[in-house]
């Protein structure tokens, strides 16, 4: 797979990939939005652990997303953004 185009990747391809070089950048503030788009179960839980070693190691790692299980696994600290009532 090393020789194939990003795009040629399936959508959950695409993600691990994202979610990989977000790991190998040692970037002190990441940000990941909707991370689980296209993700089965298994990878959701190697996305998650990724997201906890950044952590880990020092990063402030930020997740944007609607799916409940991920927040459930990955967050320590949630902020849910409301309309304002016009």
């Amino acid at each position: 797979m090393t020789d194939r185009h990003p795009l040629s990747l399936s959508g959950g391809q695409q993600q691990r990939l994202v979610v990989a070089a977000a790991r190998l950048s040692a970037r002190r503030i990441v940000v990941f939005d909707e991370p689980s788009s296209g993700v089965d179960r298994r990878h959701l839980h190697s996305i998650t652990q990724v997201m906890r070693d950044l952590a880990d190691d020092g990063a402030v790692v930020v997740l944007i997303s609607h799916d409940d299980e991920l927040l459930a696994l990955a967050a320590d600290q949630e902020l849910r953004l409301r309309p304002i009532d016009a």
